[in-house]
């Protein structure tokens, strides 16, 4: 709490100096002025924590920010790095399409340290997934094309929004870094890490006068994973077996083509479920991209997979809404049926004993589908 109260105090008094407004482009620091950053604990058990200092002794060049870990027994712990140097970004300057970010790091003691990107919004922490694995010396590290759903909220703070809000609605938004601790000991663990040349780079934005417009929908089955009961009493969602899905997706204009990926995870009991997961993408034309169940389980946070490892039998919908910009002055010229949908669905259904289960027979199948274009005009929100 006290950490909260205290970057909301230094926010409120960047919001009193005259400082040029964040807009699409980059925020960074190679030299870390103890003015520039504020740093605490959170979601974390008592005996947790975190100092950061500006190291003139170590950098690519010097200084750099070094932070010193302390870990209480049996226990994780997230380390919020926020930089307040520059005024918050207002997404109602434009909505963030995508950003990137890159840093070098090391690690000075044993072990990894890993680091992931921030965002503090609402009162509210989120860190990129996955996060870089920080080890041993100095290393680059970058990511490109985030988008809010591939952030996730740190446990605590203000709002239960699981993603940031990039919208044109969304609340002023301030970077940083995390960095994040576990120690399996019984005794407090102590870890070391350091960063240099941070860089925070809103790399798209789509201006709030304009709206995106859904021109043409597809949406694919998926089937995915090990489906292990094959006692005859029950009454299974499926067969037992092992079922996979490829979705592959062609443009076949000779336009750039914008489209919005949702996954939504169904799971029987004649239940609604919203989307799980959404992402802007593009192809150029003629390009292909495919969506398989490992990028499915890693867009529903199912990876890595828990003992024993076998993957989750889910299903649901790989849905793609093709969308235009319109608003100053941009027409919607939606583009007629623009993508080569494709569903490609294996099965096999021998398996061997796990899970008390015994090893089932053979048999084996596939089918291809083919995915029309559906007209569904409407607002992406």
């Amino acid at each position: 709490m006290r950490r909260t109260l205290k970057l909301r105090r230094a926010l409120a008094a960047l919001a009193c100096l005259v400082l040029l407004p964040a807009t699409a482009g980059a925020q960074s620091d190679s030299t870390f002025n103890p003015s520039d950053w504020t740093s605490g604990v959170q979601a974390s058990p008592s005996g947790s924590t975190c100092v950061a200092i500006q190291d003139f002794g170590q950098g690519l060049p010097r200084p750099s920010r070094q932070t010193t870990h302390t870990t209480p027994k049996q226990a994780q712990m997230w380390c919020t790095h926020t930089f307040i140097g520059v005024a918050p970004y207002n997404p109602a300057q434009g909505a963030i399409t995508s950003i990137s970010y890159s840093f070098d790091a090391a690690h000075y003691t044993t072990g990894v340290v890993p680091h992931s990107i921030l965002i503090y919004q609402n009162g509210t922490y989120y860190r990129s997934l996955p996060a870089d694995q920080v080890a041993g010396k100095w290393n680059p590290y970058s990511g490109n094309n985030l988008t809010a759903a591939n952030f996730a909220r740190i446990p605590g703070g203000d709002s239960l929004a699981e993603y940031p809000d990039f919208s044109c609605k969304g609340s002023q938004i301030v970077f940083g870094y995390v960095t994040h601790t576990g120690n399996n000991n019984v005794f407090p663990e102590t870890k070391t890490s350091a960063i240099d040349n941070w860089q925070i780079s809103i790399d798209a934005t789509t201006p709030c006068g304009e709206t995106k417009e859904s021109s043409n929908t597809y949406a694919a089955k998926f089937i995915c994973g090990v489906q292990p009961d094959s006692n005859i009493t029950h009454i299974p969602d499926a067969e037992t077996g092992r079922y996979a899905t490829k979705v592959n997706v062609h443009n076949n204009t000779g336009n750039t083509i914008k489209f919005r990926k949702k996954i939504i995870h169904v799971r029987g009991g004649q239940q609604p479920y919203a989307p799980q997961f959404k992402i802007e993408e593009s192809l150029q034309p003629d390009e292909a991209m495919e969506v398989v169940c490992a990028d499915i389980y890693d867009h529903l946070k199912m990876l890595p997979l828990p003992p024993p490892h076998i993957p989750p039998y889910i299903e649901g919908w790989v849905v793609l809404e093709v969308y235009v910009v319109v608003g100053q002055g941009k027409p919607a010229v939606p583009p007629p049926d623009p993508l080569d949908v494709v569903g490609v669905y294996t099965y096999k259904g021998d398996i061997p004993p796990i899970l008390g289960n015994p090893a089932t027979g053979s048999g084996v199948s596939i089918n291809v589908v083919v995915y029309p274009a559906k007209s569904n005009r409407h607002t992406l929100d």
